[in-house]
């Protein structure tokens, strides 16, 4: 059974978002990946175009008390785990439009940036932006949830993402990444810089959907 669908207009400030704005759709228990371009799913290396940059964060399986847990409704397969102030980074130097990702135990110390693909912050969300009860409970759809972040239309894209935890853990599986065809990358990436500069003075809106 899944939550009453939630939609709700939250305040650029929450998420510092500098550059861009964005949908946040987050669904309870939805751990499959969704169809996209490239999926990420810890079960093998991160191939091309991807790369994937470990800072105090490793591959695990299962639960170490006080470390990690495995998601809940996952397969039990292996995850990424980020543990008190590292990261994970996901980078290519593709031009991106949304990611969709599996976060277990959910709290108010999960970060997630959007980066340019020189590496500075395009969109910074808190766990709260992705559960309405960012408590860490292991085991609730609450606080294992599919997340997915789009641009809205008009924004600058990313090119990449980073997984940031306070504390004992972040952790995320199934990453999912919305790649355009290859004859638009180039054009995309051109633009990259054009459209940043152009909506730095916008307002800015992150739409929620809980579900």
């Amino acid at each position: 059974m899944r939550n009453t669908l939630i939609t709700a207009a939250i305040a650029a400030a929450a998420f510092a978002m500098p550059a861009s704005a964005a949908t946040i759709v987050s669904t309870g228990g939805a751990f499959a990946a969704p169809a996209g371009s490239v999926t990420i799913d810890f079960n093998s290396a991160v191939a091309a175009p991807f790369t994937a940059a470990f800072t105090n964060a490793s591959l695990v399986q299962g639960n170490l008390a006080g470390f990690y847990a495995q998601p809940g409704f996952s397969d039990g397969s292996r995850y990424a785990s980020v543990f008190r102030n590292g990261n994970l980074t996901l980078t290519s130097q593709l031009a991106l439009r949304s990611v969709s990702f599996f976060v277990g135990s959910i709290d108010i110390g999960n970060i997630v940036e959007l980066l340019s693909s020189t590496g500075s912050v395009v969109g910074r969300f808190s766990g709260a932006a992705f559960s309405t009860n960012a408590d860490g409970d292991q085991g609730s759809m609450l606080t294992n949830r599919r997340v997915t972040i789009s641009l809205t239309e008009g924004e600058a894209s990313f090119a990449g993402v980073r997984f940031i935890s306070a504390q004992n853990s972040f952790e995320i599986d199934n990453v999912v990444f919305a790649v355009p065809e290859a004859s638009t990358w180039a054009l995309m990436l051109v633009g990259f810089g054009m459209v940043g500069a152009a909506t730095r003075y916008r307002r800015r809106k992150t739409n929620v959907a809980f579900s």
